[in-house]
């Protein structure tokens, strides 16, 4: 099993399943190595833009320049998921911001960039089993190392990412020992927060700010473990108006999502559905909303 945004990121390493492979500033998040390319993501979301991320990527604002002489020095990833827009570039802007509502992820997060060597040794203690599924599921864990690896398997090992049913999937432990060495580098100099959609925007509202938001889908809310109700698409199109800087936002094609932003500028891009169980494999539109 190879995974190819890993391997970019990531030297060949010797140690085999049980070895460690985590240099000092692995392990404390502060490697400074050069990142060339995508980095992979942790595991699948419900919603992740893995196949759109390359196109999205056309759409956001100078990248064509140096980035110290860019105009925009912040990029917040607002709905975070798995951050596969953050990933997706070795750099967007001077500073980056993953944001989050759901605790749970935020905290996996923080472990992957200051604690990845503790990460694999609980990953390797752990067995890949629906008993330790289930045991998660009824169990709080105690330590942050504990929780991320509750997560992991919560969200990594059930259908769809969904978090609720046990899924067995095939599990090579140096492809994951391979993703957290990565995810430590990439996620070095990015700010992590764990703020409601509504906090995050009002914070960084300011012209030299470029927000990329992948909420929920529109009528699809009930996927989500930490999601908006149908009030929060107007709210959200309301903080989104009066916002100073440039934003970006992906969404469902829906006939309310078009009404709700018929001001603003929508593009179309095709995909299929990777993660979402309902018709997975299936080629739909989704919507690119921009307000520049």
């Amino acid at each position: 099993m190879k995974d190819k945004d890993v391997d970019r990121n990531t030297p060949q390493m010797n140690a085999g399943e049980g070895g460690t492979a985590f240099g000092p500033s692995a392990q404390d998040g502060n490697c400074t190595e050069e990142i060339k390319g995508s980095t992979a993501a942790i595991f699948g979301w419900i919603g992740g833009k893995r196949l759109l991320r390359d196109r999205i990527g056309e759409f956001v604002p100078e990248q064509d320049k140096p980035l110290k002489s860019r105009e925009i020095k912040y990029f917040v990833e607002v709905f975070g998921g798995v951050a596969w827009m953050l990933l997706s570039k070795p750099r967007w802007f001077e500073y980056e911001i993953y944001n989050d509502a759901n605790g749970e992820l935020v905290n996996l997060f923080n472990v992957m960039k200051y604690h990845p060597r503790e990460l694999w040794k609980e990953f390797r203690l752990m067995p890949d089993s629906e008993a330790m599924f289930e045991h998660f599921k009824t169990n709080k864990p105690i330590t942050d190392v504990q929780r991320a690896a509750a997560c992991y398997i919560k969200y990594a090992h059930s259908f769809s990412a969904r978090g609720d049913t046990y899924a067995f999937k095939p599990n090579s432990m140096t492809v994951l020992q391979r993703k957290i060495i990565a995810l430590a580098r990439r996620l070095n100099k990015v700010s992590i927060t764990n703020e409601s959609y509504e906090q995050i925007i009002r914070r960084y509202n300011r012209p030299n700010v470029f927000l990329y938001l992948d909420p929920p889908y529109y009528g699809c809310e009930d996927l989500y473990d930490v999601t908006i109700t149908p009030d929060d698409h107007e709210k959200l199109r309301d903080l989104l108006r009066g916002f100073s800087g440039k934003w970006a936002l992906s969404y469902n094609d829906h006939p309310a999502i078009r009404e709700l932003y018929r001001d603003f500028r929508i593009e179309t891009i095709s995909t299929r559905y990777s993660a979402l169980g309902i018709e997975k494999g299936k080629q739909v539109d989704e919507l690119l909303v921009l307000n520049y």
